[in-house]
């Protein structure tokens, strides 16, 4: 934002607005003390896998499905980190489920995105409407327990 020096920002919130060096370098010395902060309080090499909640999540997040066919969900992985991430993730299933084949330990390049394919059998007669499937993950031999979640719907066979 330094070298750029913008005379306008325009923010979600209220719209563009002018605004003056001055104000662009305080805006951007608050971020890097609060980057410090963050990089104290989390546990992580970047602070980016503590501000964003999404940094893994299941794919699809919902979907229909008939009862006893095969369901697949993909846990993908931002990888904040400048250095690669060795990424396994498995399918915490309700009780009926068959799990499938796991995907193994995936290496996730730093800075970018990775998607672990994952399957499951549905039960032929499941006990209700709806069943949530979890998602555990272990990052860099590190579990991380159940992270995300998917919600599998049945339709009527």
């Amino acid at each position: 934002m330094l070298r750029t020096n913008p005379d306008m920002l325009v923010a979600a919130h209220w719209g563009p607005e002018p605004v003056t060096t001055e104000y662009v370098r305080k805006t951007v010395s608050l971020f890097e003390d609060r980057e410090k902060l963050f990089g104290r309080l989390f546990p992580h090499d970047n602070v980016n896998f503590g501000l964003d909640p999404c940094w893994i999540s299941a794919y699809p997040y919902r979907q229909s499905v008939l009862p006893g066919v095969r369901v697949v969900i993909e846990a993908r992985v931002m990888n904040h980190s400048g250095k690669p991430k060795r990424v396994s993730a498995e399918l915490k299933l309700p009780q009926g489920w068959t799990p499938g084949r796991n995907a193994g330990i995936q290496e996730i390049p730093s800075q970018s995105g990775g998607r672990i394919r994952l399957t499951a059998t549905s039960p032929s007669a499941p006990d209700r409407r709806r069943h949530v499937i979890g998602l555990a993950a272990i990052v860099d031999g590190q579990p991380l327990g159940e992270f995300a979640e998917a919600i599998v719907n049945f339709l009527a066979g």
